[in-house]
């Protein structure tokens, strides 16, 4: 008798049943776990060594930063092309790598030949963040009533980019807008003269204060009390409290010579947004290779914990571009077509 598939599938009618069942619960579980990437990154690694150096003209930037990095990374290997800007006080030197080049190597490689790079005294490099062309996944304001915008820019900068940059699949949240908050010190010119001080003496006395001690271990009968010394400055009336000499054995202290003030860094631009003319913003950046929707919806949960849990009640933040909506459109409309084709095939 010759073997018939047909026939024999037609006698287990039950159990090619329940295989058919399971295998359909086995392909929508497969899909519901699938990781959708709908903007996947298609460019080739690429890695910027970004160095400041405040004050400095373009012409001593290129000479002293940007033609040492470019020397430096020379002999990067599996590099495809080599693109430098010399601007005041900055340079950026951007390193794109060949086609299928491991990103964590690439960056590896980057970072030992950037270490090289012969450099000013105080001047180092730092690396672009691990994203890509496709990486900004939100933006968001810092909203706030009744306070001032170095203070939001300082909760901007010292809480909300912790919280936020420790989340998994988070390359950098980039921050724009708003004063950087400076504690100030605008000596005297004739005081100084006066007291025979010069502004050296000034900013030595200040450092030093500025300092906490260690001092070992106590004992005292069983147990062991560990001995410090605390002199960081904690605000304005601490500063002001610094010695910087005697005179006649008077004490002349910051005071007596000087203004301190709280300010803020000069301005080299401002965000704009709707009737806002001035706000703090901030934009999340993802992680090359990683899912935007599974990060998004860490962000948004931890934008939620900051707002009612972390932040005061009169700072928010509001985010006012998210990624997501453009994914979900761009999802809808391939399902949407493969639904039309699955169904005109069937």
């Amino acid at each position: 008798m010759v073997f018939s598939p047909i026939r024999s599938i037609l006698k287990r009618r039950l159990v090619i049943v329940f295989l058919a069942v399971g295998l359909l619960a086995a392909g929508v579980l497969s899909f519901l776990q699938l990781p959708l990437q709908a903007y996947p990154g298609v460019a080739p690694v690429t890695v910027q060594a970004i160095t400041q150096w405040p004050g400095r003209s373009t012409v001593e930037v290129e000479q002293q930063i940007t033609i040492p990095v470019e020397n430096a990374l020379a002999s990067v290997p599996d590099v495809q092309s080599f693109r430098s800007v010399s601007l005041f006080g900055l340079s950026v030197v951007t390193v794109k790598f060949k086609e299928g080049v491991d990103n964590f190597k690439a960056r590896q490689n980057f970072v030992t030949y950037l270490s090289q790079a012969n450099l000013p005294p105080g001047v180092q490099a730092a690396l672009s963040p691990d994203s890509d062309a496709t990486g900004e996944i939100m933006r968001f304001g810092v909203e706030a009533n009744g306070v001032d915008l170095t203070t939001v820019k300082t909760y901007q900068d010292y809480t909300i980019y912790k919280e936020l940059k420790h989340i998994s699949g988070v390359a950098d949240v980039s921050a724009f807008g708003g004063m950087v908050k400076q504690y100030q010190i605008v000596p005297t010119p004739e005081k100084l003269q006066a007291y025979g001080l010069s502004l050296k003496q000034v900013i030595d006395a200040i450092s030093n204060a500025n300092a906490n001690a260690g001092g070992g271990l106590m004992k005292a009968g069983e147990q062991q009390f560990v001995v410090r010394g605390v002199g960081l400055l904690q605000n304005i009336e601490d500063i002001r409290n610094v010695t910087v000499s005697v005179a006649n054995g008077v004490p002349v202290r910051v005071r007596d010579i000087a203004e301190v003030r709280i300010g803020h860094n000069p301005r080299l631009g401002m965000v704009q947004y709707n009737e806002h003319d001035d706000i703090v913003e901030g934009i999340v950046l993802l992680k090359r290779d990683d899912n935007a929707s599974e990060v998004l919806a860490r962000v948004r949960d931890k934008i939620a914990d900051l707002n009612n849990n972390i932040l005061p009640k009169n700072v928010q933040i509001k985010p006012f571009y998210d990624r997501q909506n453009l994914l979900d459109i761009t999802m809808g409309t391939v399902e949407h077509a493969l639904f039309v084709g699955i169904s005109l095939v069937l």
